[in-house]
């Protein structure tokens, strides 16, 4: 597979976010993207993301 990580720290910008071929666990938040998944694209990565961060609006803070 061709997996990507996005991670970061909480309260960091754009330019703090990295992005690698391996997770770092230790940071606050991480992503892994599957280029090779059936239809990928970054649209519907995107899509994703924005569906994510639609359910942690709804959701109760922090999460159960």
């Amino acid at each position: 597979m061709a997996d990507r990580f996005y991670y970061g720290e909480f309260g960091a910008h754009k330019q703090d976010i990295t992005e690698a071929a391996t997770d770092d666990a230790t940071k606050d938040v991480s992503v892994r993207i599957t280029y090779d998944a059936t239809a990928n694209s970054k649209l519907e990565a995107l899509k994703v993301l924005d569906a994510i961060r639609a359910r942690m609006i709804e959701d109760t803070w922090p999460p159960a």
